[in-house]
C-alpha cells in the first residue's frame, strides 16, 4: 500500500513542476475530459495534450494548434499542428478565398474585377445574373418580386413599413407588424429580432413579449441558462458543484449514473436513446424542436422538416400544407390552406397561423405567450396540473420531488428521499447510512459490521467481519467479493474500474466485443447496425436494415425512391415504385382493387347501399341533407322533406314548425317556436342584447353615441379612454386631446401625442418649428439647419448629402450620366450632333428605330423625305408607310 501512495505523490510533485495537475483517481468514471485512470491518475491518451481540463489532439484541433490555446482563425483549419487553409484555397489578408471564383482576389490576391464582372476559373468576365435574381437595377442583381428597394421594377421603392411580396408592396399584418431586413416579423416573439431588430437570443434561450429569456424549467446563472437537475457544476442550486468522479442526477451528486441514464457524455448521465443533445452517441445533438427516438432525431408528431426545422404545415404561413409555401400577407395558413381569416375555432391570428389562446399552450391568453414546462392552458390561464406546483418554471410535486420537497426550493440532501413531503434518509432494514450511503454492513468491506470499518488488503466482509477466504481463480477482493481483474468488466485492471456498457474486459483492459468497433463511445456491430453500417456513423435510412455492413431493405420490400415498401399490398407503389392506387381502393396481390362490398365508380369505390354520392348506383348523389340507406335517398330520423330538403322542423330556423315558415330578425327556432335566443330582447322584429347594443342599450331604441360602447346597459366610453366634447378619446395619443381635452398638437409640423405630451414622431426632431427626419431632410440633413442645396438634385440619405444612387455631379447638378444628354457617359459630352439624338447607357444615338440622315435622327419607315432610305422623298399626294411610300 505504501508503494502506490509514493508513486502517486511522485506523479502529483512531477505534474506540479511540469504545469500540469495530475488528478488521482481510484475509479473510471473519476476521469473527465476525454482521460482514463491509469495507474490511480487520470491521464490523456497516447498522443493527445491536456488543454484546459480536456484531452486535445493539437495536432489537428482549430482551438489549439499546435499548441494550447494557439486558435486558428476563421475559416482555417489544423493540419500536422499549422493552421492552413483547405484545399484549393489561398490566404488572402487573412481569409481563405477561393481565387477561382472570388471577385475581389481573382486569379491571384488583392486582383480585384471590375463593377459588373464576375470570376469565373481565376479570371473577370462580364457577370449575368443568376435566376433567383434575374434583373440588374444600379449594377446589382436583385428579385423584382422580392427586394423592397426594386419592388416590380428597379428604383420602386417600398415605403418603410412594407414588404416586398410578389412584385408589389404590402403592409405587414398585425400578427408580424415590425419590418427587419425586409421580413415583417413580431418584436415581441422573434428569437433573431427579439424587442428590436437584430437582437436574437442566445442558446437555451426565447423571445418572450421583447425581451430574452430562459427556456421553460431552466435557471439562469450568471449569463447562462442552466438545468438545475443535471448540470454538474450547477447541481440543485447555481454555484455548487460536484466533486470530481460524481455526476447530477435530478439535483443530487451523485458517485454513478443510475439505470435510466446509463451513459456518461461529456461529465453528465443521459440516455442516448432519448436526449435530444446526446441522441444516439456523445454530442450528437438534434437541432431545435426535435424530438430524440430510439436514438434518432426526427420531428414531433404531427411536424414535417422544413429547412432544418420542425414546422406544422397545417397553420405554418412560410410552409402551409408544404414546405417554402408562403401565404400572401394578407391571409393565414389554416388545415394546410391559405385562407383570408382563422375559423371560428382557432379565431386568434398568431404568427401566421391561427390558435385558440384559451387551450393553447404556447399561446396562453395571448400571442407569444407560452406556458412553462409542464403546464397546461385553460381558459386563456396557465396553471400546473392537479396535485402539482410550479417551481422554478417547472410543474413538479411538491410530495416527492427532491428538490422541491414540501415546498419550493426546498432540497433534499444526498442519501435521503422526499417522501409525503419531508426528506428521509431510507435504507433497507440490513443497511445503515454511511457518510450519506446506504450500505449493507453485513458485506460492505469499506463498513464491515459498522460506519468506517475498513477490510485490509486481501479480505472481504462476511456477516459484519472482515475474512480472507477468495479462491484461486478469482483471487482479488474488491469491496466484498473476490474478483478476476483480468476478466472482470466491472473491476477490470483492478478494483472499482469498471467497463463502459457494452464493453468487455480481457486481460486487465475494457475493449469491444469480437466482432465489434468503437463508434462515438459505443462498442456496435458495423455489420448489422443500422447507425454505423459499415462505418461509424454511417446510418441507414428510416425503414432500411444493415445487413453484411450495407443498407437494404428487408426481404420482401423494395427500395422506392427512398422508402422501403411491400409493393403486393402497399396502396402508395402498388405491383411498382410510384404506381398509387387512387379513391380508396387498396392493393392486393400488385393490383388496385376496390374492397369487397364496393363498386368502382369513376375511379371512386363506393359501397352503393351507403354512400351519398352513390346511393343505388354510380353517381346519384343524395341532396339537400338526405342519407343514404338500403341504396335509397331519405331523411335522417328527425326530420322532414322540406322541397327536397331535410330540416328539423324543432330547431331550424328556415323552417320552423313547418316547413317554409323561416325566422327572422336574429331569432332562432326553438320547440318548432321563432324565439330571441337567451340573453336577449325583441327590439322592432330584430334580436338584440341590450346589455352591449350601443343601438338599444339598456332597452330598445336607446342610441349610444359615436365613440361609445354599450357596457351592461349603459352608453360609456372603453376602458382607458375619456371623454371629450362628446367623445371618446385616448388622452394617452390623442393628438387633438393631448393630456386633457381640447390640448392639440399644433404648434409644430409633425408633431404626434405620446404618452400624454406633445412631442416630435419616433425618429423626427424639432428643426426651426419643425419636425422633421435628419436622415432624409434635405434641409436639415444630419444636424438642423445644414442644407443639401450645394447641387441641384441633390438629396439627404442617411443624414449625409449626396447625389441619388446612379447619379453623378456635373457642374452644379447631379445627373444620370447613362440618359442625360448634355452629359452623356461622362460629364459635358452633349448629344447635339444631330436633331433628336438622345443618350442611351451612357452612349450618343438615335433612338430606337431611327436613324442618321443629313443632321437629324429620322424614322424612314414614316419619314416622307426619307422614306425607306435617306434622301428618298414620296411624290406629291403620296405618303411613307412602313418604309414604302403609298
Amino acid at each position: 500500500m505504501w508503494r502506490l501512495w509514493f508513486l502517486l505523490a511522485s506523479l502529483l510533485l512531477w505534474g506540479a513542476c511540469n504545469g500540469v495537475t495530475q488528478q488521482p483517481c481510484k475509479y473510471f468514471s473519476e476521469c473527465q475530459g476525454g482521460r482514463a485512470c491509469v495507474d490511480g491518475v487520470c491521464t490523456c491518451p497516447e498522443g493527445m495534450q491536456d488543454c484546459r481540463g480536456a484531452c486535445t489532439d493539437i495536432q489537428k484541433d482549430t482551438q489549439h494548434c499546435g499548441a494550447c490555446d494557439q486558435a486558428c482563425a476563421a475559416g482555417l483549419s489544423c493540419e500536422k499542428g499549422s493552421c492552413v487553409c483547405s484545399q484549393g484555397l489561398a490566404l488572402c489578408d487573412g481569409i481563405c478565398v477561393d481565387t477561382a471564383k472570388d471577385a475581389q482576389h481573382c486569379g491571384g490576391c488583392k486582383q480585384s474585377c471590375k463593377d459588373g464582372e464576375s470570376c469565373a476559373e481565376g479570371s473577370c468576365q462580364p457577370s449575368s445574373c443568376p435566376a433567383e435574381k434575374a434583373t440588374r437595377c444600379d449594377g446589382v442583381c436583385v428579385d423584382l418580386q422580392s427586394d423592397a428597394l426594386h419592388c416590380g421594377a428597379c428604383g420602386a421603392a417600398c415605403t418603410p413599413d412594407a414588404a416586398c411580396q410578389g412584385g408589389s408592396c404590402q403592409s405587414c399584418p398585425s400578427s408580424a407588424p415590425a419590418l427587419c431586413d425586409g421580413v415583417c416579423v413580431d418584436l415581441q416573439s422573434d428569437g433573431v429580432h427579439c424587442g428590436m431588430c437584430g437582437r436574437g437570443c442566445g442558446l437555451r434561450q426565447l423571445c418572450q413579449d421583447g425581451a430574452c429569456v430562459c427556456l421553460a424549467g431552466l435557471d439562469k446563472c450568471g449569463e447562462e441558462c442552466v438545468d438545475l437537475r443535471s448540470e454538474s457544476k450547477h447541481c440543485g442550486a447555481c454555484g455548487r458543484s460536484c466533486p470530481n468522479g460524481q455526476f447530477c442526477v435530478e439535483g443530487q451528486c451523485v458517485e454513478s449514473c443510475p439505470n435510466a441514464t446509463p451513459i456518461v457524455c461529456l461529465g453528465s448521465c443521459v440516455d442516448l436513446q432519448t436526449d435530444t443533445k446526446h441522441c444516439g452517441s456523445c454530442g450528437f445533438a438534434c437541432r431545435a424542436g426535435h424530438l430524440c427516438v430510439a436514438g434518432r432525431c426526427q420531428c414531433p408528431p404531427g411536424q414535417q422538416a422544413c429547412a432544418g426545422a420542425c414546422v406544422d404545415i397545417a397553420n405554418n404561413r412560410e410552409h402551409c400544407g408544404g414546405c417554402n409555401n408562403i401565404c400572401p400577407l394578407a391571409s393565414v395558413c389554416v388545415g394546410g390552406q391559405c385562407q383570408s381569416e382563422c375559423p371560428v375555432s382557432t379565431p386568434l391570428l398568431c404568427l401566421g397561423g391561427c390558435v385558440d389562446p384559451l387551450t393553447n399552450p404556447n399561446h396562453c391568453g395571448a400571442c407569444g405567450k407560452p406556458c412553462s414546462l409542464g403546464q397546461i392552458c385553460e381558459s386563456g390561464l396557465c396553471r400546473c396540473p392537479a396535485g402539482q406546483a410550479l417551481c422554478n418554471g417547472r410543474c413538479v410535486y411538491l410530495a416527492t420531488d427532491g428538490l422541491h420537497c414540501g415546498s419550493c426550493g426546498k432540497a433534499c440532501q444526498v442519501g435521503e428521499r422526499c417522501r409525503e413531503g419531508n426528506c428521509q434518509a431510507e435504507c433497507l432494514p440490513t443497511q445503515k447510512l454511511c457518510t450519506g450511503q446506504c450500505v449493507d454492513i453485513q458485506t460492505d468491506a469499506r463498513h464491515c459490521g459498522g460506519c468506517g470499518n475498513i477490510c485490509s488488503s486481501g479480505e472481504r466482509c462476511a456477516e459484519g467481519r472482515c475474512v480472507v477466504d477468495c479462491p484461486a481463480g478469482s483471487p482479488t477482493i474488491c469491496g466484498s467479493s473476490c474478483v478476476d481483474t483480468q476478466n472482470n468488466a466491472q473491476h477490470c485492471g483492478g478494483c472499482d474500474k469498471p467497463c463502459v456498457q457494452g464493453f468487455v474486459c480481457l486481460q486487465g483492459a475494457c475493449v469491444c466485443p469480437a466482432g465489434t468497433a468503437l463508434c462515438g463511445g459505443s462498442c456496435v456491430n458495423q455489420q448489422s447496425d443500422v447507425r454505423h453500417c459499415g462505418g461509424c456513423n454511417k446510418p441507414c435510412s428510416s425503414g432500411f436494415i444493415c445487413v453484411s455492413g450495407k443498407c437494404q431493405c428487408p426481404s420482401g420490400t423494395t427500395d422506392c425512391s427512398g422508402n422501403c415498401v411491400d409493393l403486393h399490398v402497399n396502396p402508395n407503389h402498388c405491383g411498382g415504385c410510384g404506381k398509387a392506387c387512387t379513391g380508396g381502393q387498396i392493393c392486393s396481390s400488385s393490383s388496385c382493387k376496390c374492397p369487397t362490398g364496393t363498386s368502382d365508380c369513376s375511379g371512386t369505390c363506393a359501397d352503393l347501399s351507403n354512400d351519398a354520392q352513390h346511393c343505388g348506383g354510380c353517381g346519384k348523389a343524395c341532396t339537400g341533407g338526405k342519407i343514404c340507406q338500403s341504396r335509397s335517398c331519405r331523411c335522417p330520423s328527425g326530420t322532414t322533406d322540406c322541397s327536397g330538403t331535410c330540416a328539423n322542423l324543432s330547431s331550424d330556423a328556415q323552417h320552423c314548425g313547418s316547413c317554409g315558415k323561416a325566422c327572422t330578425g336574429g331569432k332562432t327556432c326553438q320547440s318548432r317556436t321563432c324565439r330571441c335566443p337567451s340573453g336577449t330582447i325583441e327590439c322592432s322584429g330584430t334580436c338584440v342584447n341590450r346589455l352591449t347594443d350601443t343601438s338599444n342599450c339598456g332597452g330598445c331604441g336607446s342610441i349610444c353615441r359615436t365613440t361609445y360602447l354599450c357596457n351592461n346597459g349603459s352608453c360609456r366610453c372603453p376602458t382607458g379612454f375619456s371623454e371629450c366634447n362628446g367623445y371618446c378619446v385616448d388622452l394617452n395619443t390623442n393628438v387633438s386631446n393631448c393630456g386633457s381635452c381640447g390640448n392639440r398638437c399644433t404648434q409644430y409640423v409633425n408633431q404626434v401625442c405620446i404618452s400624454r405630451r406633445c412631442t416630435c414622431a419616433t425618429g423626427y426632431s424639432l428643426c426651426s418649428g419643425r419636425c422633421v427626419d435628419k436622415k432624409t431632410d434635405r434641409y436639415n440633413c444630419g444636424t438642423c439647419g445644414r442644407q443639401c442645396t450645394q447641387y441641384v438634385g441633390q438629396i439627404c440619405n442617411n443624414g449625409t448629402c449626396g447625389c441619388p444612387t446612379g447619379t453623378r455631379v456635373c457642374g452644379s447638378a447631379c445627373v444620370d450620366t447613362s440618359t442625360d444628354r448634355y452629359n452623356c457617359g461622362t460629364c459635358g459630352r452633349q448629344c447635339t450632333q444631330y436633331a433628336y439624338q438622345i443618350c442611351k447607357s451612357g452612349t450618343c444615338g438615335c433612338p430606337d428605330g431611327m436613324k442618321v440622315c443629313g443632321s437629324a435622327c429620322v424614322n424612314t419607315s414614316t419619314s416622307n423625305s426619307n422614306c425607306g432610305s435617306c434622301g428618298r422623298q414620296c411624290s406629291l399626294g403620296k405618303y411613307c408607310q412602313n418604309g414604302i411610300c403609298r
